[in-house]
């Protein structure tokens, strides 16, 4: 069973792409870690998971 599904999420902030086409699953039973450098999108792709952010376009 799959827990997170994100598929081609994209987000824009006026003319700025901040995310583009982010892809990943997670299923019951796995861990899941988000790393990368500062200002890569991490916290970006999880408020778009947690609701915070809605003008986004893809799959969740």
């Amino acid at each position: 069973m799959t827990m997170i599904d994100v598929n081609a999420l994209h987000l824009a902030f006026g003319a700025v792409n901040v995310l583009n086409n982010v892809n990943l699953q997670v299923r019951q039973g796995q861990s899941f870690g988000l790393v990368g450098e500062s200002g890569s999108g991490k916290t970006t792709v999880l408020r778009c998971l947690a609701g915070q952010y809605t003008h986004w376009e893809g799959n969740l």
